[in-house]
């Protein structure tokens, strides 16, 4: 699965090698348009069929745990995905950023509703702050409640500095959320996870801050 993400995430890196005049010709924004497409596929495979993903990506008996990190990380690259392809489209980047948000949310709650974390051993205090986070952000955003820019940036340090910590150190992150043991197969899911947090948070940045579209997609591919 991470091997298949990095796969899907390489060719988003032309824009920014474009827009250093690393790929002269070439339209940033149809090299974007191009990876994100490729993005939308693994990403509806991944959160629609978390378990025969699991298995095709060479885990053979995928535990429950497994199954939905995995999901999650769909959901997450459902969400980047349309942020982008809106982006794109030229939207309002608190909009492109709240409708992205809207995936993981319902990932959030999917796992809310089936008591997945209890069923894992892992406390659900990490899917209500993750998922108030999120209503919080999305309401704002689309109500024009508050500073767009000051709210979008929140939500990207705040998967950033998620994701950037699991990556680095999945162990003490997982444990911060109530998981008591991490093995090696979850460490590298973890790790997965961790970049696609980074990901969104890093596109969510970019809009935040002017970026171009195919600039912060981009970004989000570094």
């Amino acid at each position: 699965l991470v091997v298949a993400s990095e796969a899907a995430a390489k060719p988003v890196a032309a824009p920014l090698l474009q827009l250093r005049g690393g790929l002269g010709g070439v339209d940033p924004s149809a090299v974007a348009s191009a990876a994100l497409t490729l993005s939308a596929i693994n990403s509806a495979y991944i959160s629609l069929a978390p378990e025969p993903a699991c298995k095709a990506y060479g885990m053979a008996s995928p535990t429950l745990m497994q199954e939905w990190i995995v999901e999650n990380m769909g959901f997450l690259l459902v969400g980047l995905t349309l942020a982008g392809f809106k982006a794109l489209a030229g939207d309002d980047a608190a909009q492109c950023t709240a409708y992205g948000l809207i995936p993981p949310l319902v990932g959030t709650v999917k796992g809310l509703l089936n008591g997945v974390a209890g069923k894992c051993g892992v406390p659900e205090t990490g899917n209500y702050l993750n998922g108030g986070i999120m209503v919080a952000s999305i309401v704002s955003l689309l109500g024009g409640f508050g500073d767009s820019a000051l709210i979008m940036k929140g939500v990207a340090g705040w998967w950033l500095l998620n994701g950037v910590g699991m990556f680095l150190a999945a162990d003490k992150v997982a444990g911060a959320y109530g998981l008591k043991e991490v093995d090696p197969k979850l460490n590298v899911l973890f790790k997965g996870f961790g970049g696609f947090l980074s990901n969104f948070g890093a596109l969510v940045l970019g809009l935040a801050s002017g970026l171009p579209p195919a600039k912060a997609i981009g970004l989000a591919n570094v």
